[in-house]
């Protein structure tokens, strides 16, 4: 695939970091399946060319990534790790290609696609689908994203990919994993994996009509991913969710739609759990990933990196590939640590966050609440931020009282949730026009999703404790200048 220049340089970079673990990898033979016991999928067999993809460095690196960031500042038995849900999806993924090989229909005997076929990549993508995860998961996704901005516009493949995604591709068409490809995977296996096709399925691209449904099964609108992490975030944190696996591995299905693209899909019997899922996702959006000790926390998390980007550590999205939660919060000899990285790394190892001084959501700004849509794309923003950060603290220095520093005080502008499971969400319905509907057509569940979400929604200035009076005074003139709320 051709793939612009800025990409190539980040393919080499990651190619290179994929290269140095392997090279510390001496790999011997798996003789046997290798069974493996989870908290939430139960007992599940992996077979032995799946077991040497997960013994392999980039993968076992997962077990010191956090799956839920710094939430267990609030959620103390929130502890599990990437490598825990990477796991689980492979399981997930692997029940329901079972099932749909089990309700097999004449869609799925039209795409010619066999069960091995689909078993073998599928679960390869779920293995290393998260593999481009940087410490803290997607708190540090957060800090690079802006510096794979360019190219994701400039690669067709990348259109629908999260920053993370688009590492992870490059590890899994690297031509190191390539390599080991071919000279373990196929002549000690006797396995043939297309890795170009794994890196596809990790960032969602469909390049072929045959294997969408293969696609989605692990980035889409009901893929295994997601099905993982809504069971294992909700069952870690102590949160009570539903959601009717049975029901959906009962009712799913292959589906042509009217451009011949397979998708995949559910019976409309089976339309509740997909309800079941945007709920759940709301939820846990709401309740633990934007919860405010949650964003407090990663605020000073962020800090830390900006401390290493000082240093001249963590300038590229491929160096936080040699970084995990350990290594971020015990920096290495090689990295003299600057007092202002002590003292951030002291206040997150004994809970000393910052505090509230201002919160900005539809309930407290009084009009113009469809300015609120435009506080909230500055996620997108970073530099819109900074200036708005330095813009308080200004304010506050300016009436002579007190002086603070940048140090002192963080913006956090929350990403809104995204839920577009409504318009993507097919399901099967004999009888109706290409004999499908979407989920909303059966309940205008979006539009009720997004409501909800923008009336959740928050926005925070956080400021140190002592300062916590003057900060709210300057952020709330500072935003009524600059936004007219």
């Amino acid at each position: 695939m051709d793939l612009s220049k800025e990409a190539e340089v980040l393919s080499e970079q990651v190619n290179q970091y994929v290269q140095s673990a392997l090279d510390k990898h001496p790999h011997y033979k798996i003789q046997s399946s290798k069974v493996i016991h989870d908290a939430i999928l139960g007992t599940n067999r992996f077979t032995p060319y799946e077991v040497a993809f997960i013994d392999l460095p980039i993968v076992q690196r997962l077990r010191r990534v956090s799956q839920i960031d710094v939430a267990p500042l609030a959620f103390p038995s929130g502890n599990h790790n990437r490598f825990e849900h990477t796991i689980g999806v492979t399981a997930m993924v692997g029940n329901m290609i079972d099932a749909l090989f089990q309700n097999i229909d004449d869609a799925l005997k039209d795409t010619k696609i066999s069960c091995e076929y689909a078993r073998i990549h599928c679960r390869i993508a779920a293995i290393l689908h998260d593999c481009g995860h940087g410490p803290f998961s997607h708190l540090s996704e957060q800090v690079y994203k802006p510096l794979l901005k360019e190219i994701k516009e400039e690669n067709g493949v990348f259109s629908g990919a999260s920053a993370h995604e688009m590492l992870s591709y490059f590890i899994a068409t690297s031509p190191a994993l390539k390599r080991f490809n071919e000279l373990i995977i196929k002549v000690e296996y006797g396995i043939e994996v297309d890795l170009d096709f794994v890196g596809e399925i990790i960032v969602g691209h469909i390049s072929d009509k045959r294997k969408a449904f293969l696609v989605e099964l692990i980035n889409g609108a009901f893929d295994a991913d997601k099905l993982d992490y809504i069971l294992r975030d909700s069952h870690a944190t102590g949160l009570h969710m539903a959601l009717d696996m049975s029901r959906l591995l009962y009712t799913i299905r292959v589906l042509e739609d009217d451009t011949n693209t397979f998708r995949l899909s559910v019976d409309i019997s089976g339309a509740v759990t997909l309800e079941q899922i945007v709920f759940n996702k709301m939820y846990l959006a709401n309740s633990i990933y934007h919860h405010q000790k949650v964003l407090a926390a990663g605020c000073l998390m962020k800090s830390v990196i900006g401390e290493y980007n000082k240093l001249g550590k963590l300038l590229t999205p491929s160096d936080y590939l040699y970084f995990a939660d350990d290594r971020l919060c015990c920096p290495s000899e090689e990295c003299m640590m600057s007092d202002q990285m002590m003292n951030y790394l002291t206040r997150i190892a004994y809970r000393n966050l910052p505090h509230r001084a201002l919160i900005i959501s539809a309930r407290t700004i009084e009009k113009n609440k469809h300015k609120l849509w435009k506080i909230m794309q500055l996620e997108e923003e970073p530099d819109e931020i900074e200036k708005i950060t330095n813009e308080i603290i200004d304010y506050v220095n300016s009436q002579g009282k007190i002086s603070i520093k940048r140090s002192q005080i963080w913006l956090c502008i929350p990403k809104a949730p995204a839920f577009k499971e409504g318009l993507t969400c097919k399901i099967r319905a004999l009888g109706e026009a290409n004999n499908s509907i979407t989920l909303r057509e059966l309940f205008p569940i979006d539009d009720w999703v997004k409501a909800f979400s923008q009336n959740k929604w928050r926005a925070y200035v956080f400021a140190d404790q002592e300062i916590v009076n003057e900060v709210a005074d300057a952020s709330q003139y500072v935003f009524e200048y600059l936004y007219d709320i």
